[in-house]
């Protein structure tokens, strides 16, 4: 005789499951396959379905925003004015001897040579320092520095600054030593800070009058000043 499904009651008093039955949904959770009849979101997962998009559209904007702060910044540096200052440190400084700073923005003379400013510290360190312009201020020619010459009138003044266009020779104060320049050295405002000294290129301090007819200088007591302009400088600067 064939087996027939026991129907017998357990000891609960519910039917005992047939061995040919499905499991049960206890018995499913139990054996830990994860997944539950008429739950669909405990299915295999649906390729059709769209996934979120906010994660990707979040991360392209901020690379946008990145690109455009990027491209903000060089921009902002191409089309900015060159630094307005220059910082010399002591260590970078031979006490007495003039040091050259040049200022591409500046310009240069007909010999290629750039316009800037020359650094004097006289003395011993850590004294005032002084900038002066380096175009002269009669012939606008780049100023140049023999540390060796000297003037039959004034022996005891070695070093000076030469005018290559006239015979004006210009001592390391920025005074007027030989020739008829119509003025001493042009000069920028310098400050000291910790252990530097740093050179202002905002406003051009003319140099005092060598004569009284002189134009393009300051008359004894009066300082008179001219704002630097941005870019190349114009051929009469300093000089008018």
């Amino acid at each position: 005789m064939a087996d027939q499904p026991n129907d017998t009651p357990n000891d609960t008093g519910a039917p005992s499951p047939s061995p040919h039955s499905p499991p049960s949904r206890r018995a499913q959770r139990a054996s830990g396959d994860g997944r539950r009849d008429g739950d669909v979101l405990a299915g295999p997962a649906d390729s059709t379905r769209p996934s979120n998009p906010w994660p990707r559209l979040i991360a392209f904007g901020l690379s946008v925003v990145t690109v455009v702060f990027l491209a903000g910044l060089c921009l902002a540096s191409f089309a900015s004015a060159p630094d307005r200052e220059i910082r010399v440190r002591d260590t970078e400084y031979q006490v007495a001897l003039p040091k050259f700073l040049a200022v591409t923005s500046f310009g240069a003379d007909e010999d290629g040579r750039t316009f800037g400013a020359f650094l004097v510290v006289p003395g011993d360190l850590p004294a005032g320092g002084r900038a002066f312009f380096s175009r002269a201020p009669g012939t606008g020619c780049n100023l140049r520095w023999d540390g060796g010459a000297r003037e039959a009138a004034q022996e005891d003044v070695v070093g000076l600054f030469l005018d290559p266009c006239s015979d004006a020779r210009y001592g390391q104060d920025g005074r007027v030593v030989a020739g008829t320049p119509p003025s001493a050295l042009h000069e920028f405002e310098t400050r000291r800070e910790a252990n530097s000294y740093v050179v202002s290129f905002d406003e051009l301090t003319l140099g005092a009058c060598h004569a009284d007819t002189a134009a393009g200088c300051s008359p004894r007591g009066e300082p008179r000043t001219r704002t630097v302009p941005a870019g190349a400088l114009p051929d009469d600067f300093g000089r008018r």
